[in-house]
This record gives C-alpha cells, structure tokens and sequence, in this order.
C-alpha cells in the first residue's frame, strides 16, 4: 500500500488534557487514532466521498475532511490535529489526535452548565 499524499491538518490547539496519547486530565482525554476509510465506504456517504475529492485538490479543504471522518468514523470529541493520507486503492488513511470530555468534578460540560465552583 503506498501512500501518494499526506497533508498534516491543525484544526485547533485545546488547553488541558494535551500531552501523550491517551493522555486525560480530570475533564478530558486526548485520543490517537489511525484509520482507514475504505473507497466502498466512502463512496457510499455522499459527503464524505464529495470532500475527499476536493482534499484531493486542495489540501486547504482537508479539515472539512476530517470533519467528514470524524462522523463516519464515530469520533465524538473536539479534533486537535489530523494528517490525511491517499492509497492507490482509493483508500483516505486519517491519523486524527482528539479530544473527549470524560467528566469529573468541577468539569464545565460542553454547550451546559459546569457544576461545583462555579457561578449558578
């Protein structure tokens, strides 16, 4: 399997939890996966397929891509980084870091209200 192109995306730099993979701090996890999204499955979600071939042309379209990935791949979690790869066989290889909110005492919950020390 040989690899054509891969394209380091940073989507966004996340305070707390960083450091090795599987890394946690009290709210949050960080997570280090690699996969691969085969051609069959990526042509058969519309979307993911359409921003695969726009990365294809320009690697400024790559993040939507991962975006894409994040879905059908089931990552729930704010994405820190992700390389994106091309196969011969038609294949989008992700090397994705992101993180998970895990809970935990005076943990602000994301898009709610954080409980314990904070303001009501």
């Amino acid at each position: 399997m040989h690899l054509r192109l891969a394209l380091p995306i940073v989507l966004a730099a996340v305070a707390g939890g960083c450091g090795d993979s599987n890394s946690s701090s009290n709210c949050t996890t960080t997570t280090h996966d690699k996969f691969v999204i085969t051609q069959d499955a990526a042509a058969a979600d519309a979307t993911f397929d359409f921003q695969s071939q726009r990365c294809r042309l320009d690697a400024d379209a790559c993040g939507d891509l991962c975006t894409a990935a994040e879905s059908l791949h089931s990552i729930s979690g704010t994405i820190d980084s992700c390389t994106v790869g091309f196969d011969d066989d038609g294949g989008v290889h992700f090397d994705i870091t992101y993180e998970q909110f895990v809970g935990g005492l005076d943990c602000e919950v994301p898009g709610g209200i954080g409980f314990g020390g904070g303001e009501p």
